[in-house]
């Protein structure tokens, strides 16, 4: 039985209203929603929803709640065709800076779709409640107060025929939206009107739909392109929607406003700061006209600030605070204010709602202020608004303090996920000032402007980079028996054999990138190497031995089936994989070793380069008996997580998510020492001779590695007889994770070349001993 008897009366089937209603029926015997449209059946836009002809963005936030108060509702947008969208690897997008954000996996979704399909499933939700009823094509005329004009208890209404009706309701919920007129009905039973500010951003919209062309290649399903100031006051995002279409959604400010007919639209287009969604319109169908919209007005009416106010009436929604939709803050605090509702109604007793209406307006004047003032200092910085917040206010305060956060961001993607999880209403803002990101920032902040390291700018359009839980729907997970061992490995593809042998601390994982790719031509094998991750793990150091990890390849190889393969190691990988080639050439077809010099190069630097021996210093203390153990235990591997974060120079290479997944691997019960068995049993492994080695190999070197200098890179050639190197830019000792596409470009040019001699650098002839057996 519900608590409150009586009807609930909710004006508008807005988002809002129809959300309010959700909670409702949970608190009353009866809920008419009125409504002043006609109900469309199928997910189509109405007249009096103008924006539902332009792109919504749904904030993570938002599709939290939807799925709380409609159990399922994200697997039935998906059903409907909504795109499910990770927010930084699904986007290509261009916000402030000039340089396009990243896009690794940030495991925060959300759906592309239309607001008519999720405000057509919300409603078909409702209908499972038979206490909540609809009524359309009703326009509500004002409200109905008892005599003492202390409480509202009813509301009067006009159908399109003419006929008037009076409704009673033991609660009015007005949801009517931006035309809502709320102040004028207060008036009318005797109420003052609420205090109003309107910021407008002078922001004109201009939408249109169109069909994806058949074969149109794309690895994204947005695309956002912010505005760049006075100069260039154009923004625009491209969603994917259901039934493979692309909702499209110009925004001009001032002056500047996306025209409505076909030329105009695309030279607006045209003059966005990138090329690439005028591009994509191009080669794509228009469905629809262009429809403009300009209702776009921050307008916060104060309600909880009057001195008097009705019983049994609330206002909710855009109703009483609408913001600048370009922010996309709109369905979501819908959904945070149906949730405002809920919790004042459960705080109140069953028997009576006296004093309920205004409390909830104080309670959703909290929830309000939170997203208002966000918008409002984003907003106040438009050349088109003369609005300008105080000095002495929160906001203009703590800015500093966000601009050191933010640039942070661009570089650290610890911060990036942090203040995405802010943006996207997932975290309260009071967590930009955790511990943490405190320290993540004071590192930045401490370093004066001038002597901070400038990256390198990369304006080409960043490729998806897929998550683990994506890739591993297209491996296969293998275990081979070799050496007295059980190795684990991964594999994808068909052709001949490439086997990938990672480095310290990693494992197959280190090559996600590059697996796909290569598997398009080639049997692709990535190794767990004896020790690491699923791989067996010897308890006996001297089972690490150089000679006992080439046997291991060898036997990966010829338990394949093959007599002979493709090698490519990275760090570790590359000494094994240097070894391996000088000891079993002939099973050695083409070799590719990134950023591991030839053994005799690094052998040589470590006893006559001062500078390559101070940075070597991590070889003898890895050699020490359970203190690196402890040491890389030490506050949940933070050793790890600076590696891979702090020790690289494209601060993007990886997502937290990719610092756990290496952390859960090296945290394997008995894996850290193995890992650390490598340089305490393999003292000698440098300290050899060679002959010349004349298998066609490809060096591929990050020129910012802090442990492994670029000269070794030039007496290598003294050891190779067809060598080619590669230096990659904005690059440290993580080149394949750096770099990934410049990698596998350049991987996939010399495996498919015929002999891989072309552009070879011959070094010169080398008198040495053989290699020893």
């Amino acid at each position: 039985m519900a608590p409150y008897s009586g009807q609930a009366v909710v004006i508008g089937g807005s988002i809002s209203g129809l959300l309010s209603a959700r909670i409702l029926a949970d608190h009353f015997e009866q809920v008419l929603i009125l409504e002043r449209d006609i109900t469309p059946e199928d997910p189509v836009p109405r007249k009096g929803v103008p924006q539902s002809f332009h792109g919504h963005v749904l904030l993570a936030q938002g599709v939290k709640i939807l799925d709380q108060l409609f159990p399922g509702f994200c697997e039935q947008l998906k059903a409907r065709g909504a795109a499910e969208i990770d927010l930084l690897a699904d986007y290509l997008a261009q916000t402030d800076g000039d340089a396009w954000l990243p896009r690794f996996h940030s495991g925060i979704y959300t759906y592309g779709c239309t607001r008519s399909l999720i405000e057509t499933l919300i409603r078909e939700r409702l209908c499972e409640f038979p206490q909540v009823q609809f009524e359309d094509k009703q326009q509500v005329l004002g409200l109905k107060g008892d005599p003492s004009r202390k409480a509202v208890i009813a509301v009067n209404s006009r159908s399109r025929s003419g006929l008037d009706q009076q409704v009673p309701a033991q609660l009015v919920v007005d949801a009517s939206g931006r035309g809502s007129k709320a102040p004028q009905w207060l008036q009318t039973i005797g109420y003052d009107k609420p205090e109003e500010i309107k910021i407008d951003p002078l922001l004109t919209y201009g939408s249109r739909v169109y069909q994806v062309p058949d074969n149109f290649e794309h690895d994204w399903k947005g695309i956002l392109l912010g505005a760049q100031g006075a100069d260039n006051p154009r923004s625009a995002i491209l969603v994917a929607v259901e039934d493979n279409r692309w909702l499209v959604t110009f925004g001009g400010y001032g002056e500047v406003q996306p025209a409505q007919e076909e030329e105009g639209f695309l030279d607006f287009a045209r003059k966005l700061r990138s090329p690439v969604l005028y591009e994509a319109l191009m080669v794509a169908k228009p469905l629809t006209p262009i429809y403009r919209y300009k209702g776009t007005v921050n307008r916060r009416r104060y309600f909880e600030k009057l001195s008097r106010w009705p019983e049994n009436f609330i206002v909710i929604g855009d109703a009483a605070c609408a913001f600048n939709p370009t922010h996309g803050k709109g369905i979501t605090n819908a959904a945070l204010s149906a949730l405002c509702l809920n919790q004042t109604l459960e705080s109140y007793s069953p028997q009576t709602l006296q004093g309920f209406s205004f409390k909830f307006q104080k309670q959703l004047a909290k929830v309000n202020e939170e997203t208002w003032s966000e918008v409002l200092d984003r907003d106040s910085h438009l050349h088109t608004v003369q609005h300008k917040p105080s000095f002495l206010s929160l906001n203009q305060l703590l800015r500093p303090y966000l601009l050191e956060v933010f640039g942070a961001a661009q570089s650290n993607p610890k911060v990036f996920q942090k203040v995405l999880e802010i943006l996207h209403q997932l975290q309260p803002k009071t967590s930009l000032f955790e511990q943490d990101l405190l320290l993540e920032v004071a590192k930045q902040a401490v370093i004066p402007k001038s002597l901070r390291k400038i990256t390198k700018k990369d304006h080409t359009i960043p490729k998806r980079l897929h998550s683990k839980q994506e890739l591993e729907q297209t491996l296969h997970h293998r275990y081979i028996y070799t050496n007295g061992i059980r190795l684990h490995y991964v594999t994808q593809g068909e052709g001949p054999l490439v086997v990938l042998l990672h480095g310290f601390p990693e494992f197959w994982y280190s090559w996600r990138h590059q697996i796909p790719e290569l598997a398009q031509n080639f049997k692709v094998v990535a190794l767990d190497l004896r020790g690491y991750n699923d791989s067996d793990k010897p308890k006996d150091a001297k089972a690490y031995h150089i000679t006992e990890l080439m046997k291991d390849v060898q036997g990966v190889i010829k338990g394949l089936g093959y007599d002979h393969c493709i090698l490519a190691g990275h760090d570790w990988g590359g000494a094994i994989a240097w070894n391996f080639a000088h000891r079993y050439p002939e099973m050695v077809e083409k070799l590719v070793v990134m950023n591991m010099p030839h053994p005799a190069a690094f052998s040589k630097a470590l006893t006559s380069n001062p500078q390559q021996m101070l940075k070597s210093w991590y070889i003898p203390f890895f050699q020490l008996p359970v203190i690196p153990e402890l040491l890389m235990q030490a506050e949940d591997y933070r050793a790890i997580t600076s590696t891979f974060s702090d020790g690289v120079s494209n601060k993007h290479a990886f997502s937290p998510q990719d610092i756990e997944i290496f952390k859960d691997a090296v945290a394997k019960r008995g894996a850290l020492t193995a890992m650390l068995n490598y340089y305490r049993c393999n003292s000698d492994l440098f300290q050899q001779d060679w002959k010349r080695l004349d298998i066609p190999t490809l060096m591929l070197w990050g020129i910012d590695d802090a442990v492994l200098g670029k000269e070794l890179t030039f007496s290598t050639k003294n050891y190779v007889s067809h060598l080619q190197i590669k230096y990659l830019e904005n690059c440290s000792h993580w080149t394949q994770q750096e770099q990934p596409e410049l990698v596998n470009r350049y991987m996939k040019k010399f495996l498919l070349s015929e002999d891989g001699h072309n552009n070879a650098s011959v070094g010169k002839p080398l008198v040495a001993a053989g290699f020893p057996s």
